[in-house]
């Protein structure tokens, strides 16, 4: 072979593994809307991952042209991203080596490859995996409980043990990204005010819920023609969602809008932390709660109704002041009368379904010391805002 066709010959297969990795065109690559879906799914719910891109592709055969979703995927097998439009499924790479999607570093790198291939004039992004709300992460394969947002057990396995992502880190990652309509935790216990305020400034609505959700995850293929609307019918989300499981597992879902979590803080702090000062604890009898402090779920807080707190706490006019500020903070909610949840220590009974809020709230308390919780709220801004550092906690 001369040195010509040797030549020749490198050039088109370079050229043909450029397009294997990336096979858009690229006026084909901006999009009107642009859903990103980041699965970190190394991990117990590796299993249902196909069952969740088969239900993306269902829905995305409504959408218009230029809409598409771009999910990265890291579950059993080595990382890959996709694209999927109203014309199906393709994969776009595999990366030729495995990492952990629960790393900054690496969360940091993909976003900036499809934020950077894939330009839109409106973006949303689905958080897909464990979760459970602000408390703190483990940084190695140290727990088998999940907490904060992600699992990644580094092993290519179904284990829950393994590396998760702290909230704040996760805010500091996506402020270097386009601001989002919304972000939808496919996760459980993400609603909570600590979660949604540190990332107000990273998004506009924020979509989970305040307990533990279905195993499966998110009807992908009744949610997504709901997500691609201009403006996004973020109610059409939550009620499709939560129409899905109203009748089988159960469903606790609601939307918290960012730019009024202001509010809820100014509130909180003139009329809820002075009551903790000098170290007081409120007592949490009767309130509402999520979840179990307890050796079962890995003594992760119990997540209590934000609403309930106010309304135990507060006088009748300070608590309507309040509650104004919640129904424009949270004005998208659904509740069923039980959920679904994996532990016994769990009460999964709404006691009240008028007082549910959709969104939980940490309350200090002393017996909240292995792990301190206490001090873990203290990396959080809500922290601040709401006065909690004023109070001796």
């Amino acid at each position: 072979m001369t040195k010509f066709r040797i030549l020749l010959t490198i050039i088109v297969c370079t050229a043909l593994g450029a397009c294997q990795d990336d096979p858009i065109k690229e006026n084909e690559k901006f999009s009107s809307k642009t859903v990103i879906v980041y699965m970190a799914a190394e991990n117990s719910l590796s299993g249902v991952v196909q069952g969740d891109l088969a239900e993306m592709t269902r829905g995305t055969a409504q959408l218009s042209p230029g809409q598409q979703i771009v999910v990265f995927l890291d579950d059993t097998k080595r990382p890959r991203l996709y694209r999927i439009d109203r014309n199906g499924i393709q994969q776009l790479r595999e990366y030729n080596e495995d990492f952990c999607s629960t790393d900054s570093t690496r969360m940091e790198d993909v976003l900036t490859d499809i934020f950077t291939a894939y330009p839109a004039n409106n973006y949303g992004l689905v958080l897909w995996s464990h979760g459970s709300g602000w408390s703190p992460a483990a940084s190695s394969a140290r727990t088998t409980q999940p907490r904060s947002f992600g699992i990644d057990n580094e092993q290519n396995t179904y284990s829950n043990s393994g590396k998760e992502m702290e909230i704040t880190t996760l805010s500091h990652i996506l402020s270097h990204h386009p601001h989002t309509d919304f972000i939808m935790f496919d996760a459980c216990l993400m609603q909570s005010i600590e979660v949604a305020y540190e990332l107000k400034d990273v998004t506009d609505y924020i979509i989970g819920s305040p307990a533990e959700t279905p195993g499966p995850g998110a009807p992908y293929h009744t949610v997504i023609p709901s997500m691609f609307q201009s403006p996004t019918d973020v109610a059409g989300i939550v009620n499709n969602y939560f129409s899905y499981y109203e009748t089988s597992y159960g469903m606790l879902i609601s939307a918290i809008r960012t730019d009024r979590t202001e509010r809820l803080a100014t509130l909180t702090r003139q009329h809820l932390t002075p009551r903790c000062n000098d170290r007081m604890t409120l007592s949490t009898e009767d309130v509402q709660a999520y979840y179990a402090f307890h050796r079962t779920t890995g003594y992760k807080p119990e997540f209590f109704d934000m609403n309930g707190i106010m309304h135990r706490y507060l006088p009748e006019e300070e608590y309507d002041a309040w509650h104004t500020a919640l129904e424009e903070a949270v004005p998208f909610r659904r509740a069923t009368p039980t959920w679904l949840t994996s532990f016994t220590a769990v009460d999964n009974r709404v006691r009240d379904l008028s007082l549910y809020s959709g969104i939980t709230m940490f309350i200090p308390n002393e017996k909240y010391i292995s792990p301190d919780l206490n001090k873990a709220l203290h990396a959080y801004k809500w922290y601040k805002a709401a006065g909690w550092d004023t109070t001796g906690w």
